[in-house]
């Protein structure tokens, strides 16, 4: 038999393959004497050749007859005939296998094939592939334990397994009710984890003009917290220093939480905000409990997709214009859940692929998946404590009590009540949410205020409407505030202070319309108006314009301040009483990951043209850099910028130079740190109040994407996943590309489930492997014959004797002993050597073996 050796390297590299000769029951028909001239031809075919090859080849395997007496004289064991009889297959025991369920990839996983290499549908696999647990009465053995095995095929109808040893795979077909949804159950979510964070954010800058002393600036802004039991401590503080005046601290909050399960509800003490679903916000010093907003998603499970397949059929999910989710139905119902949405305005364009290449499309609103929540958990919200000031002009700091409730009416209308008191000031508001139709909703607000006999009210009122026509959209909002009107924030201040009457407005409304053409590109108009209770006015009207074209992006933004005119405004030294209007077009053209900008603007009558570079280096670092003419003064500008997210910290540099003999600097570094039970882990990004730790068995550098971005893990392989969506299902994967060529894992795949508070340990399984190739030879020199197997210990398969004498073996590192069985019915013990330190660059080791006989 023989064999392309250039495609048995190209096959190593693509897949980790543990040989390169065909499959096994290819090799033992041929041992057996049981193909027939034609199938030979057809069976040695690799494993990746075309369907039709792979077709006969499995037929004949299924059909044939093996002579036992041949097997028994090659000194191979008869019951290998009966492993191999049928279609190819696994193994018994573990292997790590890329498992695709509806044509979707969920990671390699090491999975367990029974004595037959059967898949075996135990909960390990289960949870790590996304499907649902059968009940008790699918077991295999009846007895239900860790290691059980279900008969999933027979537990969800439908369900069809393709198995495909020569490229190490397994594909599921599935029907979607056998789909794990996001845990139900409160309890399933992960609680507890004790671990202290810093989160940091620091920023240096430095500015010279010409004749003028240089001057610089810093500031620190930093978050300490403790996660303790699923309680959150946490305490910013804001520095800042300039020039030589010294640091300048400001203590902004410090407070601890706690979410109770069973209430459905979070405590939450110290310096906090009010958390009032109808009246606004304002910061005490005191007690509150409010529902927590992330245990509405405990209803996202709803159903956002229906339809019915008329065969195993693709579906593809657009919003916006770009393709969110593809998966694969069996023919019949099908319930898409979960839909990983771009926005909460867009409605969803559905197409039904048949296996015949029949097309079916049909669109959802957006407004219809999440009718009934709008964005608000019913309940309860209750608060007490003492005004806190936060910028140093309060006059007062009177102890406050609150409550609200939220409550929802039937599956279109929510409807919310809340109630304010203070020594010398009241407050009430109630406010409804009414959706009028699949794509359109409704806002209307009333708060009203009581403050030393003067009353006041504020009534809002917004809405947005799609489906107008087709590509058309609307949304608008409009408030009124009486003269008496005050916000708890109003009555704390001094009132008489500079500037508080033309701080309140009296009147805002805004308008927005948006059609796109496919042709004609995308339109925007927009127009803002207030009016403050001074008798100042503002008006702004902008439109935009945008379309893509095969070189590029064009782009046009024009503001106009239709403002009236002011008796003095000033341009530098110059009085200058026009309304600013700003025009701005540009052109885009992206080369891959980069990009050349170029544009002119125009603003209050002078003219600024400019180009811009950009480029994307790897998932680390991009820069821009920019160049501006200035018609004003006829000036030259350019100025640079660079960002970089390392292993530990996302760092910004930058410069600017007006050409004016004015200079400035800056660079800025953000992260956080985290100690932890296993030591201290850095983070790129800053840590928030539910997160994880990654540890990949002390393997540096390799690429883990995580809801919050990439992250690396350090010298020790840990890594901090900063953010984690509490009572949600959260994606934390291993990118194997970057995994070092002596190194295998078994699941590189973890879904997420994490409590509010909680610390999670995600641990991927990595081993270190020395993949070897032998060049074989016998105790006479002689290169050991092509098509001997390779057997372990326990005389199981690990490999075949290829060409030349060449043996592969996937772990060249093994105790156990190895031996050959030669054509003759003898079997000779395989002796090697590796060397002492592997090179993890290398796939492969090469050494020379010697087969001696016992």
């Amino acid at each position: 038999m023989q064999l392309d050796r250039d495609t048995c390297r190209r096959r190593r590299q693509r897949e980790s393959s543990a040989y390169c000769s065909g499959t096994a029951a290819s090799l033992l028909m041929l041992l057996a004497g049981a193909y027939p001239p034609r199938a030979h031809a057809q069976a040695v075919a690799p494993p990746d050749a075309v369907p039709a090859s792979q077709t006969t080849a499995e037929s004949v395997a299924a059909d044939a007859a093996f002579d036992t007496g041949i097997l028994q004289q090659r000194g191979l064991d008869p019951q290998i005939a009966d492993y191999f009889r049928s279609a190819p297959r696994y193994r018994p025991g573990r292997s790590s296998v890329v498992v695709y369920v509806n044509d979707i990839r969920r990671g390699r996983i090491n999975t367990r094939f029974d004595e037959d290499g059967a898949l075996c549908f135990d909960k390990t696999f289960l949870g790590a592939a996304g499907l649902v647990v059968p009940d008790a009465k699918y077991a295999v053995d009846g007895d239900v334990g860790p290691d059980t095995c279900y008969d999933f095929v027979r537990a969800f109808p439908g369900t069809d397994v393709t198995l495909k040893p020569g490229r190490e795979e397994v594909r599921l077909v599935v029907p979607t009710a056998a789909l794990r949804q996001a845990v139900a159950d409160f309890s399933g979510y992960s609680r507890g984890g004790n671990a202290a964070l810093l989160n940091y954010e620091l920023m240096a800058m430095r500015s010279e003009a010409s004749g003028m002393p240089g001057s610089h600036f810093l500031s620190l802004n930093s978050e300490l917290g403790v996660n303790a039991g699923d309680w959150i401590l946490r305490s910013r503080a804001y520095s800042q220093s300039q020039d030589h005046s010294g640091f300048q601290s400001r203590h902004l909050y410090a407070y601890g939480q706690r979410t109770w399960l069973r209430l459905g509800a979070t405590v939450q003490g110290g310096q906090i905000n009010i958390a009032n679903s109808v009246l606004t916000g304002a910061p005490l010093t005191g007690i509150q409990i409010f529902p927590d907003a992330a245990l509405s998603k405990q209803e996202r499970n709803v159903v956002m997709v229906e339809g019915v397949a008329q065969s195993q059929a693709r579906v593809e999910v657009r919003q916006a214009g770009g393709l969110i989710y593809t998966t694969v139905v069996p023919v019949g119902p099908f319930a898409l859940t979960d839909l990983p949405l771009l926005n909460n305005s867009s409605d969803l364009e559905v197409t039904v692929i048949e296996s015949d290449g029949a097309r079916r499309s049909f669109v959802v609103p957006a407004a219809s998946i999440s009718a009934g929540t709008l964005g608000q958990r019913p309940g309860y919200a209750f608060a007490i404590g003492k005004s806190r000031n936060l910028d140093g002009n309060k006059a007062r700091s009177p102890w406050v009590a609150s409550a609200s409730g939220s409550w929802a009416l039937g599956r279109r209308n929510n409807i919310g009540a809340a109630a304010l008191f203070a020594p010398g000031y009241q407050a009430a508001s109630w406010g409804v949410d009414m959706r009028v139709s699949s794509s359109s909703s409704v806002k209307l607000q009333q708060r009203a205020s009581l403050q030393a006999r003067k009353s006041g009210t504020q009534i809002e009122v917004s809405g947005i409407f799609g489906g107008l026509h087709e590509n058309l959209s609307m949304s608008f909002s409009s408030a009124y505030q009486s003269s008496g009107y005050r916000t708890l924030d109003d009555f704390t201040v001094d009132a008489g202070q500079p500037g508080f009457a033309a701080s309140r407005f009296r009147s805002r409304h805004t308008a927005a319309l948006a059609w796109s053409d496919s042709r004609l590109g995308g339109l925007t108009f927009g127009y803002a108006f207030s009016n403050q209770q001074n008798g100042e006015r503002t008006q702004r009207l902008n439109f935009s314009w945008g379309k893509s074209f095969a070189f590029g992006t064009v782009s046009l933004n024009v503001e106009r301040d239709l403002s009236p005119r002011r008796e003095t405004r000033y341009y530098g030294s110059r009085a200058y009483d026009r309304p600013d209007n700003t025009y701005y077009v540009s052109l885009s053209i992206p080369f891959g990951k980069r990009s050349v900008r170029t544009y002119a603007s125009n603003t209050s009558g002078y003219t600024r043209f400019g180009a811009n570079y950009n480029e994307r280096i790897g998932d680390r670092l991009n820069y821009a850099l920019n160049a501006e003419r200035n018609t004003r003064d006829r000036s030259n500008a350019v100025s640079g910028q660079a960002a970089a997210t390392s292993r530990i910290a996302q760092v910004n540099l930058g410069f600017s130079d007006t050409g004016k003999r004015a200079r400035s600097y800056y660079g800025g570094a953000s992260g956080g740190v985290v100690v932890h039970a296993s030591g201290v882990t850095l983070s790129p990004y800053p840590v928030q109040d539910t997160f994880g730790i990654v540890s990949a068995s002390g393997v540096s550098n390799v690429k883990i994407n995580t809801p919050q971005g990439p992250v690396w893990t350090d010298l020790w392989g840990r890594a901090v996943v900063p953010r984690l969506s509490p009572y949600s299902s959260n994606r934390v994967e291993v990118m194997t590309t970057t995994l070092p060529r002596n190194v295998d894992i078994g699941n590189g795949f973890h879904q997420v489930d994490p409590g509010r508070g909680s610390v999670n340990r995600i641990d991927f399984e990595l081993t270190r492997v020395r993949r070897a190739l032998l060049n074989a030879r016998d105790s006479e020199g002689n290169l050991l014959p092509s098509g001997a197997y390779v057997l372990d210990g326990r005389q199981h398969y690990v490999g075949t004797v290829l060409e030349q004498g060449q043996v592969f073996l996937n772990n060249g590192a093994g105790t156990d002993a190895l031996t050959v069985a030669l054509p003759d019915g003898r079997q000779c013990l395989l002796k090697y050597v590796l060397p002492e330190r592997p090179s993890p660059g290398t796939l492969f080791e090469s050494a020379d073996a010697r087969c001696t006989f016992q």
